[in-house]
């Protein structure tokens, strides 16, 4: 059978679906992170459910106003589970699918054309479709609103567009019974898959670590047309085909044998920087669901920072940290820590500007009494990523990229994120999450796993500490 799911799969690369049904162990293991974005869809879908007085589970709505919750239809070797199904005064259906982003996309529109379409094949009438996704504009009071936090858009116009969608449902099943996998390579993918697919299928399709789909911007017909020449790595691409400064940029930087560092600039940048030195680092939660009044969904809470000091050249880093360790809104506290510890001068140094410049100013707002600190903080805030990002610094290494998590090893390589507990982002919000929102003592070593969030926030700071003195080693 076909389910919602493996049509969606299919749509994504037709090798992800035949990888679901044929060979499951090629496909990367359901992480903990992701497990936490299906938690996260479940309870929207609670919410989305208590919209609906007149809730049937699993059977058909038969009198005007009931809406059904997970009623399941078949038709030939197809089959949906329908998040919600609503009959209207006129008999006809209203078909919801319930969905945590903040605005309807392809791929959902495509999931409920699917649906539509095996609903209609067993008789029922559906004249409207509807996506049920997150209020981007909702503003949490004291409890959760579910008609404000959910809001409904009518997709039906775009729904009955898909005209060809029982050859494409035709097409999912055939590459679903097919004895041989389809073509791994990218140029089979859907364009907002692309990213996800080459992490899964780099090895499958014979590509290099930089490879011509990695390039941003290249056009997917080159990128294809290359691949049939045999041209798979970034760094063996015609310049004709390079129409963008990034793409030159990376393309350069792939090709060159040696570190290419341009001295002047990178010293004109760091002789503007003001001691104290101030390498900072935040970590933050995003929830669909707000956990705090005066939240939005998806709003970026800040819960912990880490910050080391360089009072002057050549002294040794001083370290200062806040971790929010009570199920309380933290922006208060945490402000006041910070203030405490990074003062009013001195140049404050991160890594990709944006997003500690973003929650300065919402922390800003959410506090008016820190506004005036905040903006002052913004001021003083200069982005170490600059040097990588702008080709002041290149190293073939770096695989043209200037994440912290690449220039590290290559500008330092005594350091390393491998050793931690935690080494990314998602899994510090997450078990966060999990044990100060949610109150999980996990495996009983929540006190353990908290510290490992200290000492994955305090590496990225003492990195951004060694790759500065790194380039001033280079420019000496």
């Amino acid at each position: 059978m076909i389910s919602k799911t493996d049509f969606v799969n299919f749509q994504k690369h037709p090798c992800l679906l035949w990888m679901s049904k044929h060979q499951e162990d090629l496909l990367p293991q359901i992480s903990e992170n992701l497990r936490q974005r299906f938690d996260d869809g479940r309870e929207l879908e609670q919410y989305a459910e208590a919209r609906y007085p007149n809730l049937v589970r699993g059977v058909l709505p038969v009198k005007v106003g009931d809406v059904a919750s997970q009623y399941t239809a078949a038709w030939n070797e197809f089959e949906c589970r329908v998040d919600l199904l609503e009959l209207d005064a006129d008999g006809f259906f209203h078909l919801i699918e319930v969905k945590s982003s903040t605005k309807p996309d392809a791929y959902q529109i495509l999931d409920l054309a699917f649906q539509r379409t095996i609903l209609s094949k067993c008789g029922l009438n559906v004249q409207r479709t509807s996506i049920m996704h997150v209020n981007s504009g909702y503003i949490r009071a004291s409890n959760i609103d579910p008609f404000e936090l959910l809001t409904l858009t009518d997709v039906t116009s775009e729904v009955l567009s898909i005209v060809d969608i029982e050859s494409q449902m035709a097409g999912a099943l055939e590459v679903a019974n097919q004895e041989t996998m389809p073509s791994p390579s990218p140029r089979y993918c859907h364009k907002d898959f692309k990213k996800d697919w080459l992490a899964i299928a780099r090895g499958l399709a014979g590509l290099p670590e930089v490879s011509v789909y990695d390039l941003p911007y290249l056009n997917l017909l080159d990128a294809s047309a290359l691949e049939d020449l045999g041209v798979l790595d970034a760094k063996e691409v015609p310049e004709t085909l390079l129409t963008r400064k990034d793409q030159r940029l990376i393309w350069e930087t792939l090709r060159l044998t040696a570190p290419d560092i341009d001295r002047p600039s990178i010293a004109a940048a760091l002789q503007n920087l003001a001691y104290p030195l101030h390498f900072l680092d935040y970590e933050s939660v995003q929830l669909a669901v707000p956990a705090y009044a005066g939240t939005r969904p998806y709003q970026q809470v800040v819960f912990q920072y880490s910050l080391h000091i360089l009072e002057k050249p050549n002294a040794p880093a001083i370290h200062r940290e806040y971790l929010e360790t009570s199920p309380h809104l933290p922006t208060k506290a945490f402000s006041e820590s910070l203030r405490r510890d990074i003062g009013d001068y001195g140049s404050v140094i991160v890594w990709n500007e944006s997003f500690e410049k973003t929650r300065n100013k919402e922390m800003g707002l959410m506090l008016p009494e820190f506004s005036q600190f905040y903006d002052n903080l913004n001021s003083r805030v200069y982005d170490l990523m600059i040097p990588f990002k702008q080709g002041h610094y290149r190293d073939a290494r770096c695989k043209g990229s200037a994440s912290i998590k690449k220039v590290l090893p290559v500008l330092v390589p005594s350091l390393t994120y491998k050793d931690l507990e935690i080494q990314e982002g998602q899994s510090a919000s997450r078990l966060w999450r999990s044990i100060v929102l949610d109150g999980n003592d996990i495996d009983g070593r929540s006190a353990d796993i908290l510290q490992a969030l200290r000492e994955y926030c305090k590496l990225d700071t003492f990195a951004m500490v060694e790759i500065f003195r790194a380039l001033q080693l280079a420019i000496a």
